[in-house]
């Protein structure tokens, strides 16, 4: 069981950043209930004024909307994938038509999964 709960040191070292991102993403409730992550409290500041100011907190979810559109425009047109300047073999044809095995093609794939963040 152990083994089970391991984690990868590069995904340890991060994880701190990668939490702080994905609330700044989310915005919200979320980031509401977990803004002393992000709004520190400064040197000799008094419990109350420090509890006045997350109260107050707010955030303009600009990383939300930035990466939406980002993900948005990635296919806009839709993307053309060569191998070595080839369109490809069987094999890679295959993948690109199923890459899932249910049938979904790899830019339907990509394109899917960059609207559900």
């Amino acid at each position: 069981m152990n083994l089970l709960d391991l984690k990868h040191p590069e995904y340890e070292a991060r994880y701190e950043a990668w939490l702080d991102l994905s609330l700044m993403y989310e915005g919200g409730a979320a980031l509401k209930a977990r803004c002393e992550r992000l709004l520190k409290k400064r040197p000799r500041e008094d419990e109350e004024v420090y509890a006045a100011r997350m109260d107050r907190f707010t955030y303009q979810n600009i990383l939300g909307t930035g990466l939406g559109w980002y993900g948005a425009a990635m296919f806009d047109t839709a993307p053309e994938i060569f191998f070595n300047g080839k369109s490809g073999s069987e094999a890679y044809t295959k993948f690109l038509t199923n890459c899932d095995g249910i049938g979904t093609g790899y830019v339907d794939f990509l394109s899917a999964s960059s609207k559900c963040c």
